[in-house]
């Protein structure tokens, strides 16, 4: 680190590899946090209301939300994985896959309370 002080971080997602690149050739770390920042607007209520029920759903009709919604999930997922994914992306939280890439959050299959099968509920 080149001894910069780094800005506070907005609400988003922050690249920090970009704030990292920026501290090492000296550059303007207030300019590298825009570059470095995401951000997502939050549901209005009625969008929230709109959204569908992930509850009772099969593996087709959960992947087919996951498309709908932007979601990166496929037929080798869990039931309960698909939903992890889904409630993650709506909640703008970031998302690891089981091997821990970056993909969406994945919470305690047990703890969601899905279908850890693999099998069409």
């Amino acid at each position: 680190m080149t001894g910069q002080t780094c800005p506070p971080l907005p609400t988003g997602s922050v690249d920090l590899s970009v704030l990292h690149e920026a501290d090492a050739k000296g550059a303007d770390l207030n300019e590298a946090v825009e570059r470095a920042t995401t951000r997502v607007e939050p549901l209005t209520q009625a969008e929230f209301e709109e959204l569908p029920s992930l509850t009772g759903k099969t593996k087709a009709e959960l992947l087919k939300i996951a498309a709908a919604e932007g979601v990166d999930a496929d037929d080798s997922m869990t039931n309960a994985a698909i939903v992890s994914a889904i409630e993650a992306k709506r909640a703008g939280e970031p998302v690891v896959d089981d091997r821990g890439s970056l993909v969406h959050p994945t919470a305690d299959e047990n703890a969601s309370g899905g279908d850890s099968s693999g099998d069409d509920a």
